[in-house]
């Protein structure tokens, strides 16, 4: 419990707050790295403010949420994070209050970080202990990071600030279940062949390097391998489709060995996506060679969801496809929230 007037770097916070995500931490700074990561902390007092930064490589803007912690949100308020580190006020009240807040990053993690630099708090920031949830992973492109989910042309040009992991599907799906989550998601990124804007590695490569760098070391409950749409302009010949099956299982192989336990769903939809038949052969030959923890499950929209920036889906297509998600495991696995 730190109290009265304090101003606390970054390094301290660490013990004091609850992390959401995938949340690291460089020079003082946490840094909210992949879509929906974020800190969660407990305050009593008057007012607390939080420095928040965005990465000074980031190539675009870095929008994220500062609101109320837990299933009611009284209040939520959207910022772009500055390269100069920025002080926003979080609390302000005439009384003593005791408050829980989460700091939240809507932007994928391809246009940038953000980072908690300090905060300062007049009053006790008290330590905060999460209960632990259940976790699962996420391997996924643009339509899991929500690209253009806030927007309702497909003409018009992209822009972070359309961009809301907050409405994407693997948040929404792991609210349902009340579990924790860490998502590693890109847009572009493909499992053979990436996006031409993706200037990263394919999944499996990606996944490799991030695993060993801070991707939690606890078991996951389930991982959820959202991939395939990038490849499809790819696969024009059964010499393309092999090689993106090949990848493919390479990557289920790298998963497994990872996440021994774990319930793997393979995903795709509901944007058209070509490698799908090929998808679900894959996982039916490994269920028929025994591993029944892993499922194939295509996901759909309706035409009146709308479309959202650059074709992807709106925010309503985003909880459709996170209820047929939810009900599909809920059936599938007899998981109890």
């Amino acid at each position: 419990m730190v109290s009265d007037e304090t101003e606390l770097w970054g390094n301290q916070l660490c013990g004091l707050v609850a992390v959401r995500g995938i949340v690291t931490l460089s020079e003082d700074t946490l840094w909210l790295e992949h879509s929906c990561s974020g800190i969660e902390l407990e305050f009593e007092g008057s007012q607390l403010i939080l420095e928040m930064a965005a990465d000074p490589s980031a190539s675009d803007d870095v929008w994220f949420e500062i609101q109320s912690a837990g299933k009611e949100k009284t209040f939520r308020k959207k910022y772009k994070a500055n390269r100069k580190p920025e002080r926003i006020c979080a609390i302000k009240c005439g009384t003593v209050k005791r408050q829980r807040i989460t700091v939240i990053k809507r932007t994928e993690k391809k246009y940038g970080r953000v980072g908690l630099r300090r905060v300062f708090c007049t009053g006790r920031l008290l330590c905060y202990r999460a209960e632990e949830r259940e976790l699962i992973g996420f391997i996924g492109d643009s339509i899991s990071c929500g690209y253009g989910n806030e927007g309702f042309s497909l003409l018009h040009p992209f822009s972070t600030k359309y961009e809301n992991g907050l409405k994407a599907f693997p948040y929404l799906f792991c609210r349902m279940l009340n579990a924790d989550y860490e998502i590693m998601a890109y847009s572009g990124m493909g499992v053979w062949r990436s996006h031409r804007d993706f200037l990263g590695e394919t999944a499996e490569k990606q996944y490799n390097t991030e695993r060993m760098e801070y991707l939690q070391p606890r078991r996951k409950k389930m991982v959820c391998i959202h991939l395939g749409t990038n490849d499809s302009p790819y696969i024009k010949s059964e010499n393309d489709r092999k090689a993106f099956e090949q990848a493919y299982v390479s990557l289920l192989d790298r998963v497994r060995e990872w996440e021994p336990d774990a319930y793997i769903v393979c995903a795709t939809g509901p944007m058209r996506c070509r490698a799908a038949a090929s998808i679900e052969r894959i996982c039916s030959e490994i269920r028929a060679r025994g591993d029944r923890r892993i499922f194939y499950v295509p996901l759909f929209q309706k035409w009146y969801d709308g479309i959202g920036k650059g074709g992807h889906p709106t925010h309503f297509a985003q909880a459709r496809i996170a209820k047929q998600l939810y009900h599909f495991c809920k059936r599938e696995m007899e998981w109890e929230n």
